[in-house]
């Protein structure tokens, strides 16, 4: 690895470091020599997330998307240039993911943007699962299907907290029967009032129990941690959705325990014959 692809890559994680900084709680529970290209397959599974669901305009984020995809197979043929991909490239953690996976996860990430409104949770949690199921690989641990089910969560969560960004860029981020059960249509959902906040604590909440039925201990230490801050977080936001955003603010002192309970586990799977 050169000299300057780790301090420059720590200066693009650092961003989500800040954002979710359970990451930086997790991380110490890591071995040392894992640090590095767990951050920065974290960091990269994140930006594919932020170009599907937080960017507005739709060629902005094809763009991104695309220059992700050429990016990850590049690094593939070791001729990667991004700092992230780079780090990545160099560990063992990145044979984990053929090439063909990474273009499964941009093309799921890509049909997100285009993705029609889905009818229950199901729906809209099984798009997103699309999304995180080729590269869970890079988690590592004993239950990728937790992985898959948790990131998937977290996506849907974080698209619900950021209401407004899904519906400039023509998503729903909450399924049909939801608008139902509150007699909203597509339209009344635009506007923002005590109709939509009710529908959002329900999706919320509903979010939250899918949360609550994962054992974090089964996950990897960085997931473990994402998805127990995000469980406290959704509880929050579930109380007070009118508020979410503030609501979500803060890191539950737990989440070490979270992450040490996650690290023992797999210690022990690791050293059993």
């Amino acid at each position: 690895m050169s000299a300057q692809a780790l301090p420059d890559a720590q200066a693009f994680a650092a961003k989500w470091l800040a954002a979710r900084p359970e990451l930086a709680v997790a991380l110490r529970f890591v071995e040392p020599r894992e640090r590095a290209p767990r951050l920065a397959a974290d960091a990269i599974g994140r930006e594919i997330e932020h170009a599907a669901l937080r960017i507005r305009d739709t060629a902005v984020a094809t763009r991104k998307l695309e220059w992700w995809h050429a990016e990850l197979v590049a690094m593939a043929d070791g001729q990667a240039r991004h700092p992230l991909t780079r780090v990545l490239g160099e560990s063992a953690l990145a044979r984990r993911v053929p090439t063909s996976a990474w273009a499964e996860a941009i093309a799921a990430a890509l049909s997100l943007r285009e993705h029609a409104a889905a009818s229950t949770l199901d729906g809209l949690l099984e798009a997103a699962r699309r999304m995180h199921r080729p590269i869970a690989g890079l988690a590592g641990g004993i239950d990728a299907v937790s992985v898959i089910e948790a990131r998937a969560l977290q996506s849907l969560f974080r698209d619900g907290l950021a209401i407004d960004d899904a519906l400039a860029a023509g998503r729903l981020p909450v399924p049909l029967d939801l608008l139902a059960r509150h007699r909203l249509s597509r339209d009344d959902f635009a506007d923002a009032g005590g109709a939509r906040t009710a529908a959002m604590g329900e999706h919320f909440a509903h979010l939250c129990a899918r949360m609550r039925d994962l054992d974090t201990a089964r996950l990897p230490v960085l997931d473990a941690a994402a998805l127990h801050a995000e469980r406290w977080r959704c509880r929050r936001a579930a109380r007070a959705p009118g508020d979410a955003v503030r609501r979500t603010e803060g890191l539950p002192w737990s989440t070490a325990w979270a992450a040490w309970r996650a690290s023992r586990m797999h210690a022990g799977a690791a050293s059993t014959p």
